[in-house]
């Protein structure tokens, strides 16, 4: 099954989620192989659920996989790399918000990396990317890797197209 050629909620149906759960929630904050060809053995990026509980912080209406009832696990990686998962924003008025909750909450988390990084040396040479998936409305959909000052920027000139 092709996900690029399904409609929203054909492809929120085919995972087994049930739309009047998902229909007022401004964002999802889903498993990073969501809109792969199988619902089994679905998985989180490790902060996942802490990027749900900011937005939420923020006032989005956010929703993650355990709202939802969808079965994952959560993946934790061994990087100073930071993955965010699949983010599906419903509501595209809310993508400013969603920049600037991502752009505060994650320079915490690089700062908070930088001082691992000089107790962990094997780690040095790695510059923190963010990976992240986002979907918005009508479908498109965007792979960012990047750092978190350039993910804030096309996020911010994304959300000027929705103006």
């Amino acid at each position: 099954m092709c996900v690029e050629n399904l409609s929203e909620e054909e492809i929120l149906l085919n995972r087994g989620i049930d739309l009047l759960k998902c229909k007022d929630y401004q964002i999802l904050c889903l498993p990073e192989n969501f809109e792969s060809d199988s619902k089994e053995n679905l998985y989180d990026a490790d902060y996942t659920s802490d990027l749900s509980k900011i937005l939420k912080q923020s006032g989005i209406k956010c929703a993650n996989s355990y709202d939802l009832g969808i079965d994952s696990e959560t993946y934790e990686r061994k990087s100073c790399d930071i993955y965010l998962g699949l983010i599906w924003v419903r509501d595209n008025f809310v993508v400013p918000i969603l920049a600037c909750a991502i752009y505060d909450w994650l320079k915490g988390k690089v700062n908070d990396r930088d001082s691992e990084k000089k107790i962990i040396q094997k780690y040095a040479f790695q510059e923190k990317t963010i990976h992240v998936d986002i979907r918005f409305e009508k479908g498109k959909k965007i792979k960012y890797e990047c750092d978190v000052k350039t993910l804030k920027e096309r996020l911010e000139e994304e959300s000027k197209r929705w103006e």
